[in-house]
């Protein structure tokens, strides 16, 4: 054998080394990159408004409520959701002690507040809410029933509590949670924050999946007004 082919057959052994070995390793190794993962918002939507009022206070106060019969499957398996879900806050609660109102409460008196409708208010529907004024509800709003004045603040408070944003038709701009619904706040006391601030995920809209509140969903009814609500909280600067 000649020199040259020798050189030859040792240059071929190293190739298939490098082949079967250093080559599958990069293979199988993941590639840096600079982007975060990201994924859809999902937007899948529950109506737990279908569980009454008064039988939902009743799962809230007792281990075992002897609840109507259900009108049908839907309604079963909303209650076996809720089930699932534990009392975060209010008087249901268990060792709440003194605990200030968690944010959905403080956002569920807000919206409630006939004062504030030209600044923030639900939906026609009830099931989302809108603020209109970014910029007085920053300044006039916040400080006096967040203990801030960042409308940046307010709105990764909502995204911790799982608030979804609708990006499209006549709900634009407005937020909504399955559980955050007018005049249910007992529905809301089930909402849980998130511990973890982030998860490296980068949510990417879904409009094509948004909910449509007004065409797939009865609309919530209207608050009853009550006479003598109330002056607003002072801002800090005035107490």
């Amino acid at each position: 054998m000649s020199s040259t082919g020798k050189s030859s057959n040792i240059f071929q052994e190293k190739v298939d080394v490098v082949d079967s070995g250093e080559v599958a390793k990069v293979s199988s190794m993941s590639v840096p990159s600079s982007k975060k993962p990201t994924a859809m918002v999902d937007h899948t939507y529950t109506d737990y408004a279908i569980i009454r009022e008064e039988d939902d206070v009743k799962m809230l106060e007792e281990k075992s409520p002897k609840l109507p019969k259900p009108c049908s499957e839907k309604e079963a398996e909303v209650r076996e959701k809720l089930k699932g879900m534990s009392c975060t806050y209010g008087p249901m609660r268990k060792n709440a002690g003194g605990v200030t109102q968690p944010f959905p409460g403080k956002l569920m008196e807000v919206l409630n507040r006939s004062d504030l409708a030209e600044i923030i208010e639900w939906m026609p529907h009830g099931r989302a809410f809108l603020v209109k004024q970014p910029k007085t509800f920053a300044s006039q709003v916040l400080p006096r029933f967040f203990k801030q004045s960042k409308y940046l603040s307010f709105t990764r408070q909502l995204n911790l509590w799982g608030f979804k944003r609708i990006t499209r038709g006549k709900d634009m701009g407005a937020y909504y949670h399955e559980i955050f619904l007018r005049g249910r706040p007992h529905l809301a006391m089930r909402m849980k924050r998130q511990k973890i601030k982030g998860t490296g995920m980068k949510l990417t809209p879904n409009p094509d999946s948004e909910p449509d509140f007004y065409k797939e969903y009865p609309m919530m009814p209207q608050l009853v007004q009550v006479q003598g609500q109330g002056p607003l909280p002072p801002l800090p600067a005035e107490r």
